[in-house]
């Protein structure tokens, strides 16, 4: 006469461990999911910045900022750099020079910030009449 035992409901070992290594897997994936979307966020919100300081900067040549050639630097926040460059462009002028006539100047504006060890930059320009030099 044999003894059986009756088949129990459950699960073995290996489906447990099998189990576990899947939720560890998905966690992983999920976590750096995360991570990576709060750092593309802190980049974003940086470039937003910066793109915010180059296009005061390019609205204050003229008005606030004399419109004559030249460099200018300065820090923001202890976190972005500020570069202006103003440049005579008498190569667009279509006539000869007068002193009634306006003058071309191209105005460059670099904002420069370090996210980690990574250099990032916005640069703007334009060309603006003003006086002539």
């Amino acid at each position: 006469m044999t003894i059986r035992f009756p088949r129990t409901a459950g699960f073995t070992l290996i489906e447990m461990l099998v189990a576990v290594l899947i939720a560890v897997m998905a966690l992983s994936a999920l976590y750096r999911l995360g991570s990576t979307g709060l750092a593309t966020e802190t980049v974003s919100s940086r470039y937003g910045r910066a793109l915010l300081i180059a296009q005061s900067a390019l609205e204050d040549v003229g008005v606030e900022t004399p419109l004559v050639p030249g460099n200018s630097t300065r820090e923001i926040d202890d976190v972005y750099q500020e570069e202006v460059d103003i440049r005579g462009r008498p190569e667009l002028l279509s006539g000869e020079l007068t002193a009634a006539a306006p003058y071309p100047y191209e105005i460059v504006v670099k904002v420069l910030w370090r996210e980690g060890k990574r250099a990032r930059s916005v640069d703007l320009s334009t060309v603006r009449l003003g006086l002539p030099p």
